[in-house]
């Protein structure tokens, strides 16, 4: 229903756009921009790793259909960045040099970490409310409520912090509340707890994460010149979906390896162990963080001024190669 109405009223109020025409010549350059090879490459790599882990976790990981879909998939990365490094720059999906540019790597791997508690938030507690507390469907959702209600105040609470210091400690401010919102809803094994532990837990947890999405959004775009900005924004969304997908589909595997031992499904050990991971993955990244970021992002006055980059507008698509109308590769 939602949805239905967003759409009429993208209908109606986006104004749209007259699409001049293009000779055939000219589609045909545009579709040799695209890099179907390596981008198929990459999506079956990341969807034989989903099956084999969470295959593994259910029929055994010597079993074939858990060693076999994930040896073919870490040898598809491997060609993936391989065929990347060979393979004309302006052509290129992900081109080698973007990891290169000064904290890029780092920011996109903070942006691991939203989607990824989100998702896995949601798929840990959203069954075991209903089957084992014996909530309904919507007193469910209303226990989910804190996620959704703390993003408006987070965003704005964010800018703010984001004009006064530099996005490196905007970036850990949030990673802690992230650490602190997961290490409480380990806890959360009984509707009881649910006030004391689970509702704290999702009102940090999901600031935490809410703070680094807007400041990662932000930061991808500040290390990076205009000339790769549509490059910097396709890695950075693709980061936030394949956490997700992939993080989940290992989390689902710990917790079912853990109630294989301790309980059952019925039981609160796999959902903790689960948590527990997430915990540990946002502390490597937040150490990360902490380690290799170079405090070079000062607080923002405004918009952020792309053009201050260091390096040539243009950096990274020799003009001999850069297209007429500048159209980035599609990832």
């Amino acid at each position: 229903i939602v949805a239905f109405f967003i759409s009429v009223a993208v209908l109606l109020l986006v104004p749209s756009r007259r699409e001049t025409s293009l000779s055939v010549v000219e589609k045909a350059t545009r579709f040799k921009r695209i890099d179907l090879f390596g981008v198929s490459l990459l999506t079956v790599a990341l969807i034989l790793l989903v099956y084999a882990v969470t295959s593994g976790s259910i029929n055994g990981w010597r079993t074939a259909g858990a060693i076999a879909p994930l040896i073919i998939s870490v040898v598809l990365a491997v060609i993936f960045f391989v065929w990347e490094a060979r393979i004309e720059e302006s052509l290129a999906s992900l081109p080698p040099k973007m990891w290169f540019y000064e904290n890029f790597s780092i920011i996109v791997a903070t942006a691991l970490i939203p989607f990824m508690w989100w998702g896995t938030v949601q798929m840990l507690l959203s069954w075991y409310w209903q089957e084992i507390f014996g909530w309904t469907t919507i007193m469910t959702a209303v226990h989910f409520l804190p996620i959704g209600l703390m993003g408006f105040p987070v965003v704005g609470a964010t800018n703010i912090m984001q004009k006064v210091l530099p996005l490196k400690y905007v970036m850990l401010i949030g990673q802690i509340l992230c650490l602190v919102g997961t290490a409480l809803l380990a806890f959360g094994n009984s509707p009881h707890r649910y006030w004391s532990f689970v509702f704290p837990g999702l009102l940090v947890g999901t600031s935490g994460s809410t703070m680094i999405f807007a400041t990662v959004n932000m930061g991808v775009f500040a290390v990076t010149p205009p000339a790769v900005a549509g490059m910097a924004g396709a890695i950075f969304n693709c980061a936030l979906q394949v956490s997700c997908a992939v993080g989940t589909a290992v989390i689902t595997s710990i917790q079912i390896s853990v109630e294989a031992e301790h309980g059952g499904p019925r039981s609160f050990y796999g959902r903790s162990a689960g948590f527990w991971f997430m915990f540990a993955f946002v502390a490597f990244i937040t150490l990360c963080v902490v380690v290799f970021m170079h405090n070079t992002l000062p607080p923002k006055k405004g918009k952020v001024d792309t053009n201050s980059h260091k390096s040539d507008p243009h950096d990274g698509l020799p003009e001999s190669k850069l297209p007429d109308d500048s159209v980035l590769p599609v990832v």
